[in-house]
């Protein structure tokens, strides 16, 4: 299979295609079961949840909902258990999306919490090996705070990252608080990028990243289905329009992974087969 064309889709949605919380581990491996029966994706990005960590609990806010509260509801794993699981069904998990607190921990001034950070980033390093993912995706600063030291938090990031050579550790470009600095700059000295076409839309540095396109290695693509077809919300920007800037204006041949804006559980299957499978013959086309 040519690379450019491996669809992927992001876990943490799934789960709610049954009714169920995006931590119910269970769910979430069932319906990644389902979409694997159908081939109507290459493979997935599992979420690494900070709601399965026995240790700590989340730190990194949700507007939508109290993480500490579904912390204490869901149960945990380890990510032993985790990769057993997903082995024993056979699923092809692309890449692993790190912990969210890994940027939150690391730009703190507490060096306990940068000891935390860089305990997740092993764990979500050492899945990834563990499932045979190449990717690893990592939220690397504290999006809400301005006062960070960003040679530090690169030494501590590349501390980590070195020891995984399999793994390619992928920065995404989150938002920021920096006055001076956006996303697509602070981004410049990774090896490894990961493009959220939501945020780089909204920063207006979607054609920026295609000088980035060597290093980029996945590309996160937010969009609602609706009667069949792929809505890019909050923008001038169709769906259309941004996935035919990536695949051709930048000639990406990286990994593509969808990431449903909506609840999967207000659609049918059949509409998540069909929404699918078209974007599938689309990436094939582009």
């Amino acid at each position: 299979m040519a690379e450019g064309r491996v669809l992927s889709i992001s876990s943490i949605s799934l789960p709610g295609f049954l009714g169920r919380r995006y931590y119910d581990l269970e769910a979430t491996l069932f319906v990644m079961g389902m979409f694997s029966e159908q081939r109507i994706v290459d493979g997935f990005e599992l979420q690494l949840l900070g709601e399965w960590n026995a240790e700590y609990p989340p730190i990194s806010v949700d507007s939508k909902f109290d993480r500490k509260m579904e912390w204490e509801i869901s149960e945990k794993y380890t990510r032993e258990q985790i990769a057993r699981s997903i082995k024993r069904r056979g699923l092809a998990v692309l890449s692993v999306h790190a912990n969210r607190d890994v940027g939150v921990c690391l730009c703190s001034p507490s060096e306990e919490l940068v000891h935390r950070g860089q305990q997740h980033m092993e764990n979500a390093l050492h899945l990834a090996e563990m499932v045979g993912a190449g990717v690893c995706v990592f939220h690397l600063w504290d999006p809400w705070i301005e006062d960070i030291d960003f040679g530090r938090l690169y030494g501590t990031f590349m501390e980590v990252a070195r020891k995984h050579p399999g793994v390619r550790a992928a920065v995404e470009n989150i938002p920021t608080h920096q006055r001076r600095l956006s996303p697509y700059q602070l981004l410049q000295e990774y090896e490894w990028v990961t493009v959220d076409t939501k945020w780089a839309t909204l920063y207006d540095e979607l054609e920026a990243f295609r000088r980035l396109k060597e290093r980029i290695v996945d590309v996160h693509l937010r969009g609602t289905l609706r009667r069949g077809s792929w809505r890019f919300e909050g923008s001038s920007n169709s769906f259309d329009a941004v996935l035919e800037t990536v695949m051709r204006g930048w000639n990406y041949e990286g990994l593509l992974t969808v990431e449903p804006e909506e609840e999967l559980g207000g659609l049918q299957w059949k509409e998540l087969v069909h929404g699918f499978s078209l974007l599938k013959r689309t990436t094939e086309i582009l």
